[in-house]
């Protein structure tokens, strides 16, 4: 999970902060490896830019993202 993070933290850098969904994926990394505290701001970012982009739904699963990582829980994507 930690190594993820690393992963996920390179992509971020790469994309010079103006995605939204890689400071989700990021976000989901550094929950997973237990950093729950950078989650959440990470996860924050993600939900203002997606805010800013006018994607409202998205704007909600972001923010139950969030919400998880508050609660020191990571992110599992459930595939059908």
């Amino acid at each position: 999970a930690s190594r993820a993070a690393t992963l996920a933290q390179r992509v971020s850098n790469r994309v010079g902060g103006r995605s939204f969904q890689a400071f989700d994926v990021l976000a989901a990394a550094q929950a997973a490896a237990g950093q729950y505290d950078d989650a959440v701001r990470t996860g924050e970012q993600a939900v203002a830019l997606a805010r800013q982009a006018g994607q409202a739904a998205l704007v909600q699963q972001l923010e139950a993202r969030v919400a998880l990582y508050r609660q020191r829980q990571p992110f599992i994507e459930s595939r059908p």
